[in-house]
């Protein structure tokens, strides 16, 4: 079994200097003395820890999770890279953590719900195992992929909930776009951008929540703050935004756990 290896933050961190300063003049200088310590010393450790005690018995270690996405040992890290993707057992998109239920229920366990702790945890370990890897999610592979990124596309452009905003009123460059201006002391990363690599530093551990995030979680959080209606975890329209979000960072690597404002 590959050993659970972090990215180190520090590294991960070798960004465009006017992002970084934009990221730190954000921040109180309580809340930027916190993410330096917590840059040495995530929080999230311990939930990828946990995660990778539960591992074997869980889907059956790194055999039993190949087995059961159907790849051969030495590509699983890969493999676990190329999420979202279509998967014939359930028939439609999913994403990493939904494919880890799949190889519990194989593995002869009651599968986790998607927001709980243990799978959360789970997943960060699973995906952590793919660290240094590119994400290669193809987006053309078929049919599905290719109606899920056009679902994707439109949920990040709709403009939705009484404020009456999109995705991309927030994190897109453009005339009209918020992405790296800052709002409420907090900076509005450009998703696209390699310094934010979304699809690559999440799950993440969120300062301001204390405690592990998935991306789809993320996104149901910002749904929260521009009062949308929110959508469920694991849901096509998620699993489709979480699509499109990764499409923008292919190319970029895994680098977990995380660590964000």
């Amino acid at each position: 079994m590959k050993k659970f290896k972090f990215i180190s933050i520090a590294s991960a961190l070798l960004i465009a200097l006017p992002y970084v300063f934009a990221q730190q003049y954000s921040m109180s200088d309580a809340d930027r003395a916190m993410y330096e310590e917590l840059k040495e010393n995530n929080p999230a450790e311990l939930d990828a820890a946990y995660g990778e005690s539960i591992f074997e018995s869980s889907v059956g270690g790194e055999s039993g999770l190949a087995k059961s996405l159907g790849v051969s040992g030495d590509k699983l890290y890969q493999y676990i890279a190329s999420f979202p993707r279509y998967s014939q057992k359930a028939g439609k998109v999913i994403g990493l953590d939904q494919a880890i239920q799949i190889a519990m229920v194989e593995n002869g366990q009651k599968p986790y719900k998607l927001s709980s702790k243990e799978m959360v945890s789970l997943y960060l370990y699973v995906k952590s195992l793919a660290n240094g890897e590119k994400l290669t999610m193809d987006k053309d592979a078929n049919k599905e992929m290719k109606e899920a990124y056009a679902l994707g596309e439109k949920m990040w452009w709709a403009k939705r909930g009484a404020r009456g905003l999109s995705c991309a009123d927030c994190h897109e460059l453009s005339p009209k776009g918020a992405a790296g201006m800052i709002l409420r002391t907090q900076l509005l990363p450009i998703v696209s951008d390699e310094s934010a690599n979304s699809a690559g530093t999440w799950p993440a551990y969120r300062m301001e929540m204390s405690g592990l995030v998935t991306l789809q979680g993320r996104f149901k959080q910002c749904m929260n703050n521009s009062l949308q209606a929110k959508i469920p975890e694991g849901s096509a329209e998620m699993v489709a935004l979480e699509v499109y979000v990764t499409n923008m960072n292919k190319g970029m690597t895994v680098e977990l756990p995380g660590l964000k404002r």
